[in-house]
């Protein structure tokens, strides 16, 4: 089922370079005229180049009894949502509904041993919570490679692939 109104405003409201984005793409939208017909509508494959997140244990902190997104993963969430709004600008005005498949590809910055599923969790939550797509729980297909050491600096490649437009598939 796609995003409410209010759901779509609750998103834009935690997120203010969302929020501004979609007030650029709206006024794109209206600027440009849409075909009224559309038979079948290709799917939706987006591609990113991200950079490499915190490690969890430096993007998570423990006060007391409870768990907080530390300054760094703050940080990397703005960075993502950045990198999302600037590549994407066009492609869809809300996030993804619907089930997707994603294709993750790790260019760690060092040749260190690291767990592949925890470096996608911190890029999928930030994708997340970007606005890329509801819920991470949308994800049906995913694939998770160890790419080429990227020296210094790290990055993930990140295709999506929206396989159904229904949420409830």
């Amino acid at each position: 089922m796609p995003m409410s109104e209010a759901e779509y405003a609750a998103l834009l409201t935690r997120n203010p370079a969302l929020r501004e984005v979609s007030a650029q793409r709206h006024s794109q939208a209206t600027a440009t005229p849409t075909p009224s017909v559309a038979l079948h509508a290709p799917p939706v494959v987006v591609t990113l180049t991200l950079p490499y997140p915190p490690s969890l244990n430096h993007a998570w902190r423990h006060v007391g009894t409870r768990t907080l997104l530390s300054a760094a993963g703050r940080a990397y969430r703005r960075t993502i949502a950045t990198a999302v709004l600037a590549k994407w600008p066009h492609a869809v005005p809300r996030p993804l509904v619907g089930r997707l498949a994603v294709q993750t590809t790790i260019h760690a910055p060092d040749h260190r041993a690291r767990d592949l599923d925890n470096v996608f969790k911190a890029v999928g939550d930030a994708l997340q919570h970007a606005g890329v797509y509801m819920n991470d729980s949308q994800i049906d297909d995913l694939h998770v490679l160890r790419g080429a050491v990227t020296p210094r600096q790290g990055s993930i490649v990140v295709q999506i692939t929206q396989i159904t437009e229904r949420a409830n598939v």
